[in-house]
């Protein structure tokens, strides 16, 4: 059994994990706000993220941005589809495996998630200049050290066995 004190310390880390992603909900509003997509048309959240995550990816496939945004093969591909319709994105025949397709961002593409990407970071920015370069860097060597061990699948904590998948 969990002893109060990991279970108050747990607490406080999922309250701050809820902190965060609140604070990049709001800087994604106020950058949609006065970031004008060149498509024509406003994009969801879900079409602006898949467009953030293209544009992070070398040689973006469809399973590989199935597995970025945690949906499966058929919804990014239909995504895809909707984006390329905006001409957003573009699939492109890998030169190393030609069966293989590769989803790239178009230029305005590219330009509206690199704006995006430094609004939102702006809000991180103003974050760190209030907490001072010294709790920045503490700060920074805990998300380390938390981001390797949670990318060490021998090191990985259990699954919560809420989310477990299971089979029949």
């Amino acid at each position: 059994m969990t002893n109060q004190h990991t279970l108050q310390q747990a607490r406080l880390l999922f309250a701050f994990g809820q902190k965060i992603r609140n604070q990049m909900i709001k800087a994604h509003l106020d950058a949609s706000g006065f970031i004008t997509p060149p498509f024509g048309e406003d994009l969801s959240p879900s079409q602006t993220l898949a467009i953030m995550k293209i544009s992070g990816m070398e040689n973006c496939t469809i399973t590989g941005l199935a597995e970025e945004l945690n949906v499966s093969a058929p919804s990014a591909s239909a995504m895809v589809d909707r984006l390329v319709e905006k001409n957003a994105v573009q699939r492109i025949r890998s030169e190393k495996d030609r069966r293989q397709v590769v989803v790239s961002l178009t230029k305005p593409a590219q330009d509206y998630a690199d704006q995006f990407e430094q609004a939102m970071l702006q809000s991180f920015v103003q974050l760190i200049e209030t907490i001072g370069p010294q709790l920045t860097g503490q700060w920074c060597d805990l998300v380390s050290k938390i981001e390797k061990r949670l990318n060490d699948p021998v090191q990985r904590p259990g699954t919560c066995v809420l989310f477990a998948k299971t089979t029949k």
